[in-house]
């Protein structure tokens, strides 16, 4: 038999039995600090649906942004020795506009709450 069929088959059988392992044998003693919801160790105050400040969404913003320049910047880092000049020139202006986007940042002190 191919290894490929063996795998599209096994893992079927072995996800079910896991699956039905975890409905058998779970123990379920619920009280009340495990229903309860958790908020970084602290009481519940208020309720949840608080209006939040505009910057802890702006601060989610520049945290993609960055996550987005990491994944951009992750396949140049693999082939930096098979780019030509230009390719490097191109990476190097895409730096330079993240740089002054994150100088502007901190001159609006959007960072600082």
């Amino acid at each position: 038999m191919n290894s490929l069929i063996i795998f599209i088959i096994l893992t079927p059988c072995i996800l079910s039995l896991v699956l039905i392992i975890n409905l058998l044998l779970p123990i379920n003693k619920p009280d009340f600090s495990k229903l309860s919801p958790y908020e970084c160790g602290m009481d519940i105050i208020g309720s949840a649906r608080e209006k939040f400040n505009i910057l802890f969404y702006l601060v989610a913003i520049l945290f993609l942004i960055f996550d987005i320049e990491v994944i951009f910047l992750f396949p140049f880092a693999t082939i930096l020795y098979d780019i030509s000049v230009y390719g490097y020139w191109i990476v190097f202006f895409f730096l330079i506009i993240l740089t002054l986007g994150f100088i502007f940042e901190l001159s609006k002190d959007i960072l600082n709450f």
